[in-house]
């Protein structure tokens, strides 16, 4: 891969963003198929893209492009019940219009997944409206010599001493220097960054959009600082977090039924005040 090919899939210019196995579209490095059982974890059905979403086409009345991390991608969580899914069911039955839920989510990403994947995506899919759920802010994403792109999260350190024979020497190496390098500093830079990104990407194109974090205090703490920055406008902040009140079972990390539930009817009555009111109305 030169570096014309690997810019032009960085940015989705050939054609719809996807991750799928077999196409290894920015497939994370090896260390993801080795540590987690996707289809267990995370199960069908799945787009024709690899996405755990509706398909892009055809599209619906209104079209809502949701990115995180695995909270947004909903692990341990049957489709239909995640919160994506929930919110355009509910908005579908208050307006009587298609809602298409289109959900970029992906277990593991960051806030510099956010901005690159909304970056790459928006002129082809053209989103009625874009929400990122933020995860902790320890996250990175780096590419290899052959394009791919290696997750780093801090918590890899832990998952290493938990299953070292899972890692090849190069990705422990990696992990050590990666965590020896981040900080509280950069972590906030990187999230800032990533929303400036984020802003001038959909501003620019009139998309409008609404932004959350999940209630883990690595996540919400740095995120409120930047947003009480004016970094970018308050405004877009929903004012609520994705809050952990049940977790799923045998995992204790992630929300589970009541917590996508309880989430997605704050986050459609937010939609629907803010941007399915007149005159904004679905269809009008």
């Amino acid at each position: 891969m030169d570096n014309a090919d690997f810019l032009n899939a960085l940015f989705g210019l050939e054609g719809m963003p996807r991750y799928n196995a077999d196409i290894k579209y920015f497939l994370e490095s090896d260390f993801r198929p080795q540590i987690f059982d996707l289809e267990r974890i995370c199960p069908g059905p799945r787009n024709r893209h690899g996405y755990r979403s509706d398909e892009f086409e055809p599209r619906g009345d209104y079209n809502i492009l949701f990115v995180g991390c695995s909270w947004t991608e909903g692990q341990g969580v049957p489709r239909g019940s995640i919160y994506p899914d929930l919110v355009a069911r509910t908005l579908a039955q208050r307006t009587g219009k298609t809602v298409r839920a289109w959900n970029l989510g992906s277990l593991g990403r960051g806030a510099e997944y956010i901005a690159r994947i909304v970056s790459s995506s928006v002129d082809f899919l053209r989103p009625d409206l874009v929400i990122a759920v933020y995860s902790t802010a320890d996250r990175r994403e780096f590419f290899d010599l052959d394009g791919r792109c290696f997750c780093f999260l801090n918590v890899m350190s832990d998952f290493m001493r938990q299953n070292p024979k899972a890692y090849t020497p190069v990705t422990k190496s990696l992990v050590k220097a990666f965590h020896d390098l981040t900080s509280s500093y950069s972590d906030l830079a990187v999230l800032a960054m990533s929303l400036r990104l984020l802003s001038a990407t959909l501003d620019l194109r009139k998309i409008p959009w609404g932004i959350s974090a999940i209630a883990n205090p690595a996540a919400s703490h740095p995120f409120r600082d930047v947003i009480g920055s004016g970094i970018v406008d308050p405004r877009r902040y929903t004012g609520f977090l994705f809050d952990l009140l049940d977790t799923v079972p045998g995992d204790g990390a992630h929300p589970y039924l009541e917590s996508h539930r309880v989430f997605a009817g704050k986050l459609a009555d937010w939609i629907e005040a803010r941007y399915l009111s007149e005159p904004h109305k679905v269809g009008s």
